[in-house]
């Protein structure tokens, strides 16, 4: 094995004793910077060692010993990355920190344009991130990327640092279809996130590119408990992408029933038609959502509603052939018809009832009349009439 290779391996290693015995000065030192077939020099390969914890000593004698030697902090691998980014994206944190107090360039970017806090963002490396904007990272770049990559993967310790050097909860850029880090965090329903964020003054009913909010967002996901939590943060439950959308109706494509309840509890329009005129039921029949389809029809959702092609959401199951579906709207339409019988019926008899009441009423204040009638004759003396007001009533002598 030559000198470049046996270095490499010990950089893999994290042998920082074994580094120094290759470096040292002479005829046949080895190369400090000479790469593989993927392009790694040793610091690439060092600072991409995993299983390295934050206070691994042998991890920064190795680094420093490469760097001691002439080892190029900024030296690109295949892949476009610095030693700097390969740790940072591989998840050794403490290899990050440690070539950042060597003089690594903080604010490298990889060939797509990734920083290495944003990847530390993503792996979720507080301590590492702190350090990388204590070092000059710009906690707002990409316009917010580092707040959203972190959001989505609910790294809220990060999230904590990101927002204390500065980052905007309502930042959005083109390249991420002008989402926010709140509407990244809904979407994958990372309650602690969401907190924090709120907590920053983060914008319920700020939309990306198609007008969805954050509650579209967790709604079509079906992460009932972050839709919960936005509501309670004053997101409005009808607003409306730019398709006519509401969070009802993504949560009826999402096919989540829990989010459909907790949505029509926090005043959903039932009935709300998107710009095709479909309303929550006609999506939940379409892509047959029979759960959520249950819980709209429980609250009296209108079997008979039209959209555009003048199909209802029986007949548009059908086209779907969400048979399932079909079969629970045919179900519901049936156990409605029933009941309206059974109401005109029990109407009927409850009319018939109550007139046979008023009927009995009606007689007995007949019969109490002519009770009172003869009582009143039977109180006036022989040959005498009842006096005024009233017809003269005279009692005729018997015989």
């Amino acid at each position: 094995m030559g000198k470049g290779a046996a270095l490499r391996e010990a950089a893999e290693k994290g042998d920082g004793r074994r580094i120094r015995e290759l470096l040292k000065a002479g005829v046949f030192r080895a190369d400090p910077n000479e790469a593989d077939s993927e392009g790694n020099a040793p610091l690439h390969l060092a600072a991409a060692r995993m299983d390295w914890a934050l206070d691994d000593e042998a991890t920064r004698d190795a680094l420093r010993a490469l760097v001691d030697a002439g080892a190029s902090l900024e030296a690109r691998n295949k892949r476009g990355q610095t030693p700097l980014l390969a740790a940072a994206e591989d998840g050794s944190f403490g290899a990050a920190m440690e070539l950042l107090a060597l003089g690594a360039d903080p604010n490298a970017k990889g060939p797509t344009g990734e920083s290495a806090l944003i990847a530390v963002s993503r792996r979720g490396g507080s301590v590492a991130a702190k350090r990388l904007l204590e070092r000059g990272a710009d906690a707002r770049e990409r316009s917010g990327e580092p707040l959203r990559a972190a959001a989505r993967e609910g790294n809220e310790f990060v999230i904590d640092e990101l927002l204390k050097a500065g980052a905007n909860p309502n930042d959005a850029g083109s390249e991420s279809g002008w989402k926010t880090a709140l509407m990244e965090a809904a979407e994958r329903g990372n309650l602690k996130s969401l907190e924090r964020l709120l907590a920053a003054g983060a914008d319920t009913e700020k939309g990306d590119a198609r007008g969805l909010r954050a509650l579209h967002a967790a709604a079509e996901g079906g992460k009932a408990e972050a839709a919960r939590l936005l509501l309670k943060a004053g997101a409005d439950p009808n607003a409306r992408d730019s398709a006519g959308k509401t969070a009802l109706h993504a949560a009826a494509l999402g096919k989540s029933a829990l989010t459909v309840e907790v949505l029509l509890g926090a005043g959903a329009e039932l009935e709300a038609r998107d710009n095709a005129k479909r309303t929550p039921l006609r999506c939940a029949a379409g892509v047959g959502g029979v759960e959520a389809l249950g819980v709209l029809l429980e609250a009296g959702a209108d079997l008979d509603a039209l959209d555009e092609r003048l199909e209802t959401p029986e007949s548009a199951a059908r086209s779907a052939r969400e048979k399932e579906a079909e079969a629970a709207l045919v179900r519901e339409r049936e156990r409605r018809e029933r009941r309206k019988r059974e109401e005109i019926e029990g109407g009927a008899e409850e009319l018939l009832r109550q007139q046979g009441e008023l009927i009995e009423r009606m007689r007995e204040e007949i019969e109490g009349l002519r009770e009172r009638v003869a009582r009143l004759e039977a109180a006036v003396p022989e040959g005498e009439e009842l006096g005024e007001p009233g017809p003269r009533i005279r009692r005729s002598r018997a015989g």
